[in-house]
């Protein structure tokens, strides 16, 4: 549990950095959705006649009109990215942080297991994706419903807890 508590210090501030950038990227192409809303028609028709290309990644079955279908590309895209590279970020630097700061021999001294070591990094580290993940879902919720719409947030939860 001490683990836990010292890595949730030293993340503190990567979560709220990178939280604050996902989740105003996100309200963005949120609220630029109500401008583009005409043109989507346009696109939607350009993507149904790109055939392979479209079925490969599945935008296919996605209506470029219809607000899911933008959120679905558009928001998609940049929670996909930006949390796979924060997640990658948190993993790569729990356990390599250790050797660059020389500390690794010293935690390895005190009578914890390695697997427990590990298993309390890696629970700090699932306690940050889950808060970013809690952040992101109300902020894009807050900015979804400031546009007007009200779509069924079943879908929308799903997707940010497929990242997680």
């Amino acid at each position: 549990m001490t683990l836990i508590k010292h890595e949730l210090k030293q993340g503190w501030m990567t979560l709220i950095v990178w939280t604050m950038v996902i989740s105003f990227m996100l309200a963005l192409c949120v609220l630029v959705y109500p401008e583009m809303e005409t043109q989507m028609g346009d696109v939607s028709s350009m993507f149904a006649e790109m055939g392979g290309f479209s079925a490969a990644f599945g935008m296919d079955r996605l209506n470029f009109g219809e607000f899911m279908g933008f959120f679905g590309v558009e928001c998609g895209n940049i929670l996909g990215l930006g949390g796979a590279f924060f997640a990658a970020l948190l993993g790569v630097s729990v356990l390599a942080k250790e050797e660059k700061e020389q500390t690794a021999e010293f935690l390895l001294t005190h009578p914890v297991s390695r697997r427990e070591i590990v298993g309390q990094k890696l629970a700090a580290v699932l306690i940050q994706i889950f808060l970013m993940n809690v952040i992101v879902i109300t902020v894009t919720s807050a900015s979804i419903w400031g546009i007007g719409e009200s779509p069924d947030m079943r879908p929308l939860i799903l997707l940010f807890l497929a990242y997680f």
